[in-house]
């Protein structure tokens, strides 16, 4: 996921020289699901700013780290029972890769606290618009920059392109790096009790059909599940393997015997149960009471 060199070494730099004491940095905080899905794959921690409600980098210090991240879990809606301070590790100052700017300016040298929670559960995350820290993946920070409709600050987005190597995970293959594939964010919508439970065992395939269908967009989830506007519905979040994928341009090409998954027009039509993994579900709130227009409750 990322290299030693990245990480300053405490054994050559005296740490107290090089930081002043309480300063405050940026927190890359990290969790990867390594235990279901096709592949690996990484999350990171947003908190909403205060005013704009955008996402963006939590900020601490180190001493009071791993009291912000559990206050930030604990808003998620995770038991305390369940957040092991032991398994929030902080992993040592992340040497930020900075974009070059133009006439050899020099870019001071900045870091980052970096900070892995892979030990803690996230499964079955409600995610309401009040929570002010969700955690969101790779792709939704770099391409969609949004989580469902809620937008993530250009400055984040900036950011974790210029770091890239921060969403690659990979795997020693006789002395050989294999980098696994970064996931991309699909969506599904349903009556919410529905939801909840795709929330933890993901989706099934489309009745009397082989295969499983997803929307790539929030919005276009939302405009094509067409149940009665009474009923309450809840989104789906999860994380998308693309596979060997076909683009169609006629729904009647679907090839499903040579493809695991086939793209039309926004849809996906996957063939394989570990393509995808649940990371979120949501209450959308009807904001219309005369159209189909809602958002995260």
């Amino acid at each position: 996921m990322y290299y030693e060199q990245d990480i300053v070494d405490s054994n050559k730099v005296n740490i107290d020289e090089l930081f002043s004491p309480n300063q405050v940095f940026n927190v890359i905080c990290y969790h990867i699901n390594d235990k279901s899905g096709l592949y690996p794959f990484v999350q990171f921690l947003l908190c909403k700013e205060k005013y704009s409600n955008k996402f963006t980098m939590p900020r601490s210090n180190k001493e009071d780290l791993v009291t912000n991240i559990k206050a930030s879990l604990l808003s998620m809606g995770l038991l305390e029972e369940y957040i092991d301070v032991d398994k929030i590790a902080f992993k040592g100052y992340y040497k930020d890769k900075v974009k070059h700017l133009k006439n050899n300016i020099l870019v001071e040298q900045t870091f980052s606290l970096l900070v892995d929670i892979s030990g803690i559960d996230l499964s079955k995350l409600l995610l309401v618009n009040a929570n002010p820290a969700w955690f969101a993946l790779f792709s939704e920070i770099v391409n969609e920059k949004s989580i469902c409709n809620i937008p993530i600050s250009d400055s984040t987005t900036s950011y974790f392109e210029t770091n890239t190597c921060l969403a690659k995970i990979y795997a020693d293959n006789v002395n050989k790096m294999v980098y696994y594939p970064i996931p991309s964010v699909v969506y599904t919508v349903d009556e919410f009790k529905r939801s909840e439970f795709k929330g933890l065992f993901g989706e099934s395939k489309v009745e009397n059909k082989d295969y499983y269908y997803f929307q790539k967009s929030f919005n276009n989830a939302i405009n094509e599940y067409t149940s009665s506007l009474s009923l309450k519905k809840g989104v789906n979040r999860y994380a998308f393997f693309s596979e060997k994928t076909k683009i169609l341009e006629d729904i009647n090409d679907l090839d499903l015997d040579n493809y695991s998954s086939n793209f039309y027009n926004g849809a996906i039509f996957a063939t394989q149960y570990e393509q995808h993994v649940p990371i979120s579900y949501h209450i959308l709130s009807n904001i219309s009471n005369i159209s189909k227009e809602y958002n995260i409750m």
